[in-house]
C-alpha cells in the first residue's frame, strides 16, 4: 500500500485513485472500512471513501473486498456481546452528493418517495416476539451478524420494552425494528464535549459497555427507520405503526415531484435547531411493492439513497499547540490553525479534547488537519491529513504555574490546583457567572487574582473599596457599585451554590435535582455514592464526580458557608393557583419573543420546574415560535409516545405560554 496515499488528505486520495493498483485499492478499502465501522475513527471523508469503493468496483467488480464494505470482519476478539444473526441483512445505503446523481436514481423509482433525516448514529436491530416482548437487540456488525446489546438497549427510554400484544399477535414470527442509536446534542454539550470527540463516537462506546447500568448513565436515544416482519403496503404505513407502538418518529416528509433541493435545504436549515446530529437526507421509495421490484445489491438497497450534506469540514494548517488549564485542573491541548471558514464561522482554534487524542493524532510542526464543527459543537480536529517535522510534546510541567503534572488515563492534570493561577481564575470566573455578580468581567477578576485579593469564591465577600480602587481604570463610583452587587449575592439558593462550586459534570439541572432531594448542604456533603446514584438522572459517573469534588474543595466550601447564607427556595409566597405552579415545563425549539433562559427563570419564579427533557412527569411542552411548524421534533415525538400511554402532557406555543405566564417579557 502506498503509505503516502493513506496519510494524505481526502482530496489527494481521490486524485490518486486512477494511479492505484487493484491490490492497493483493496488494501485502502479494508483500512478505511475498519477505521469507520469498527474503530469509529474515520480518517477520510465519507465522499472520499465512496469514491474509493467506486474505483474498486470499476477496476475489479468481483473483488471480495466489496462484500466487506460496512463489515466488522476485522473486529477484535475482546468485543462485548454474543453474536446475533440478522434474519435479513442490514445493508448500507448508496450515497450521492449532487442533484444529477440523485435524479438518475429517482428515474428508476415509480410512485411517491419519502424523505427523512439521516441520523449520525449507530445502526441497531431490535426484535420483539409475537407476544410483544423485546427479546433481543444487536448492532449492525457486518450486515449479516452483529453483537448482542440487548441489556444496554433496554436502558434506552425511547425503546419500548414491550408492545401491545394485540398488535404483536399479527406478526406470528415476531417483528424487527431497525433504527439509529444516538446521543442528544444538548446532553453531549452539557456533560461530555470537553472530554470526547463527538456524540457518535461516545454513543458507540456507551452502547458497548459491558455493564448495562454504565451504559444507562449516557442516556442514549433511538430513532427507528424501518420495521420488518409484517405485510405492509407503504413506508407511511410502517411509520404509523411505529408511532402507535411507542417509538419516537423522525421528521418525515414526502418528495414532491423531483424537487430534491427544497427537501435537502429544509433538513440542512433545520440542523441548528435539532437535538441530534444529521449528516444528510435519506430518500426511499414509499411503496413496498416497488421496493421488492427493485431489490438489493450485495451492498445496498436499490430503492433507497442518502443525499449527504457537504461543507461541514475544512482543511487548514496547524500553527502550534496551546495548553489550556481549566477549573478542574485538566490541561487540554488546543490546536492553533490558520483561519478557515467552517459551518458559518471562521475558526482559528480547534479542540483536541485530551492528551490521549492529541497523542493518537501525532501532530507535528508541519501538519495539515481537517477541522469539523458538526451540530454546533465547538470546532475540533477530526483527523490529520499530513504530518511532517518535529512532534509537539506533552508538557511535563503545568503551563500556568510551572508545577508538576499528573497523568490519569487520557488526561493530564496540574498537580497543585489550589495554587495554580489558571485554575484559580477559571474557578472564580465560573462562580461569578453562576451567581451572577454583575460588573465582575474577566479583566477585573483576572486583576484581583493576579494581585492575590481573590484566591477562592469566598474572597469576593471580603473585598473592600480600597481593594477595588487599586485596580486599573476603576473609580470610586464603580467600586461602590461592585460592592453593592456583591452584597446582593449574600443569599444563595442551594442549587445555585452547588452549581457555582464547579464540580465536574454537575450542571444546573443536576444541581437542582440534588438540592430538591437533600434540602440542605450538610446532607449533601455527607451523602454516599449509593445515595447519589439512586437519584434520577445522576448515575455512577456524576455521583463519583460530585463526591470527588466535595473532597477536593471542602476548604473552599467551608469558607464560602461562612460568608453566605444558603437557602432552599421558599415557595410560601407563591400563588398555588398559578397554572404553572408545581408543574414540569420543557421547552423545545428557538424562541422569538423571549430568551429561553429568561423563560425558564420566570416559570421557576412562579414555582415551576424546568427539566431538560420530556418524561412521564412533564406537564407542558412549550414549542418556540421559530419552530412552531416543526411538530416532529424529538421532544414532540416523546410527548406523543407518552400521551399514547396515558400521560397528560399539554403542548402549547410561545404566545400561549406567555399568556399563561402573565408576566413581562423581553422582545428579542
Amino acid at each position: 500500500m502506498k503509505t503516502k496515499s493513506v496519510e494524505n488528505n481526502s482530496r489527494e486520495l481521490v486524485d490518486s485513485l486512477n494511479r492505484l493498483s487493484v491490490l492497493e485499492l483493496e488494501q485502502l478499502v479494508a483500512l478505511h472500512n475498519r477505521l469507520y465501522f469498527v474503530e469509529n475513527s474515520p480518517r477520510i471523508s465519507d465522499e472520499a471513501f465512496d469514491k474509493l469503493v467506486l474505483s474498486l468496483q470499476i477496476a475489479k467488480p468481483d473483488s471480495p473486498m466489496l462484500t466487506e464494505v460496512g463489515s466488522a470482519a476485522f473486529r477484535q476478539n475482546d468485543e462485548f456481546g454474543d453474536t446475533v444473526i440478522h434474519r435479513q441483512k442490514m445493508l448500507s445505503l448508496d450515497k450521492c452528493y449532487d442533484d444529477d446523481t440523485f435524479l438518475r436514481w429517482r428515474e428508476k423509482i415509480a410512485g411517491s418517495i419519502i424523505a427523512m433525516p439521516k441520523i449520525d448514529g449507530l445502526a441497531c436491530s431490535i426484535r420483539y416476539d409475537n407476544s410483544g416482548h423485546l427479546i433481543s437487540a444487536a448492532t449492525r456488525g457486518d450486515g449479516s451478524q452483529g453483537e448482542n446489546i440487548t441489556q444496554n438497549v433496554l436502558m434506552i427510554s425511547d425503546v419500548p420494552r414491550s408492545i401491545d400484544a394485540r398488535i404483536a399477535k399479527n406478526f406470528p414470527d415476531g417483528l424487527e425494528v431497525r433504527g439509529e442509536v444516538y446521543m442528544r446534542l444538548s446532553l453531549f454539550k452539557e456533560k461530555f464535549a470537553d472530554s470526547f470527540v463527538n456524540p457518535r463516537n461516545l454513543a458507540a462506546g456507551a452502547l458497548k459497555q459491558k455493564n448495562a447500568q454504565r451504559s444507562s448513565d449516557y442516556s442514549l436515544s433511538f430513532f427507528p427507520y424501518d420495521i420488518r416482519g409484517g405485510s405492509f403496503q407503504s413506508e407511511k404505513e410502517k411509520f404509523t405503526l411505529l408511532a402507535r407502538i411507542g417509538f419516537t418518529i423522525p421528521d418525515i416528509k414526502e418528495l414532491e415531484g423531483n424537487d430534491v433541493n427544497s427537501l435537502y435545504h429544509y433538513y440542512n436549515d433545520e440542523r441548528d435547531s435539532l437535538d441530534y446530529e444529521i449528516d444528510g437526507v435519506v430518500f426511499r421509495a414509499d411503496l413496498v411493492s416497488e421496493q421488492r421490484r427493485l431489490g438489493d445489491t450485495a451492498h445496498h438497497p436499490r430503492y433507497s439513497i442518502a443525499y449527504k450534506f457537504q461543507g461541514e469540514s475544512a482543511q487548514t494548517q496547524v500553527r502550534g499547540i496551546e495548553w489550556s488549564v481549566g477549573r478542574t485542573a485538566i490541561i487540554t491541548p488546543i490546536c492553533v490553525v490558520d483561519p478557515v471558514f467552517v459551518s458559518g464561522a471562521t475558526v482559528t482554534r480547534a479542540s483536541l479534547h485530551n492528551v490521549g487524542i492529541f497523542k493518537s493524532h501525532g501532530i507535528r510542526e508541519h501538519t495539515l488537519v481537517e477541522i469539523m464543527r458538526r451540530g454546533g459543537v465547538i470546532p475540533y480536529v477530526e483527523r490529520v491529513l499530513r504530518a511532517e517535522g518535529e512532534p509537539f510534546l506533552v508538557p511535563e510541567h503545568c503551563p500556568s504555574c510551572g508545577g508538576p503534572v499528573k497523568a490519569d488515563a487520557d488526561f493530564i492534570y496540574c498537580a497543585q490546583p489550589s495554587t495554580c493561577p489558571k485554575v484559580i481564575l477559571a474557578r472564580v470566573l465560573h462562580f461569578v457567572s453562576v451567581v451572577d455578580i454583575q460588573g465582575f468581567g474577566s479583566k477585573i477578576v483576572e486583576q484581583l487574582v493576579s494581585i492575590g485579593k481573590v484566591r477562592k469564591a469566598a474572597d469576593f465577600y471580603h473585598l473592600n473599596k480600597n481593594d477595588l480602587l487599586s485596580l486599573e481604570r476603576l473609580g470610586e463610583k464603580s467600586a461602590q457599585k461592585l460592592l453593592a452587587e456583591i452584597e446582593k449575592k449574600r443569599k444563595l439558593s442551594l442549587s445555585t451554590f452547588i452549581t457555582a462550586m464547579g464540580f465536574d459534570e454537575v450542571g444546573p439541572t443536576v444541581a437542582l435535582s440534588i438540592a430538591e432531594h437533600f434540602k440542605n448542604l450538610d446532607a449533601i456533603l455527607q451523602a454516599s455514592d449509593e445515595e447519589l446514584e439512586a437519584l434520577p438522572g445522576i448515575g455512577v459517573a456524576i455521583a463519583h464526580s460530585l463526591i470527588s469534588g466535595i473532597k477536593s474543595y471542602r476548604d473552599e466550601i467551608v469558607a464560602l458557608k461562612q460568608v453566605v447564607s444558603i437557602v432552599v427556595e421558599d415557595q410560601s409566597h407563591l400563588n398555588i393557583e398559578h397554572p404553572f405552579y408545581n408543574k414540569n415545563i420543557v421547552f423545545t425549539g428557538a424562541m422569538k419573543l423571549i430568551d429561553r433562559k429568561e423563560a425558564q427563570k420566570q416559570v421557576r419564579a412562579v414555582g415551576a420546574k424546568t427539566p431538560a427533557s420530556v418524561s412521564a412527569n412533564t406537564d407542558f411542552l412549550v414549542i418556540g415560535s421559530a419552530d412552531e411548524q416543526k411538530k416532529a421534533s424529538s421532544k414532540m415525538g416523546a410527548v406523543n409516545k407518552l400521551n399514547a400511554k396515558g400521560a397528560s402532557i399539554t403542548v402549547i406555543d410561545e404566545e400561549r405560554f406567555l399568556s399563561m405566564l402573565e408576566a413581562e417579557f423581553v422582545h428579542k
